[in-house]
């Protein structure tokens, strides 16, 4: 309590008291700055249109992208339904895990992976993305509301050769950088 009182008895002094308002406003101004600017969240929403877009990040953790994105690279992404060819996109894996992936197959289309090279509908295309071989066979046709995806970085990637196709419903986003 003699602390309290000393400290009571200092700021009788207009000197010590303006510096102490001064320090506690310039705290607070500073709390009041982070907040809003810095522990907003990763979520931000913007309208245009009608439409709602709700921008989000993703921290990469892993190589199953390398060389196109690193590990440790801090994306954005945004919940689209307009998913094409060759977007990088953010998927819940399980209900703890999302991964980063690039969609190959799209809905209806079949998919072959044959000594390497991959067609869509028996017809090859050119994989500029992948970083290895894309080895093993593996065919399959795509449902109605389902994407084959592989990562960049085939020879260490876990995608669609072994998990299957994923789910529209799982799709989180489209990665905007």
């Amino acid at each position: 309590m003699n602390k309290a009182r000393e400290i009571f008895n200092r700021l009788k002094n207009t000197k010590n008291r303006k510096v102490l308002i001064g320090v506690v406003c310039s705290v607070l101004l500073i709390n009041i700055l982070l907040v809003l600017f810095v522990f907003r969240g990763n979520n931000k929403s913007e309208s245009s249109n009608n439409d709602v877009s709700n921008e989000k990040t993703f921290y990469v953790n892993g190589n199953s992208m390398a060389p196109n994105i690193d590990d440790g690279t801090i994306l954005k992404y945004e919940k689209r339904k307009d998913v094409a060819r060759y977007d990088v996109i953010v998927y819940k894996a399980d209900e703890s895990n999302s991964l980063i992936k690039r969609v190959y197959g799209l809905p209806n289309e079949k998919i072959t992976i044959n000594e390497g090279q991959i067609f869509i509908n028996d017809e090859l295309i050119e994989d500029e993305y992948a970083f290895g071989n894309t080895t093993g066979f593996y065919e399959v046709t795509l449902g109605e509301d389902e994407y084959y995806v592989l990562g960049d970085y085939r020879s260490i990637s876990l995608d669609s050769r072994h998990t299957g196709p994923i789910k529209a419903s799982a799709i989180e986003g489209i990665v905007i950088k």
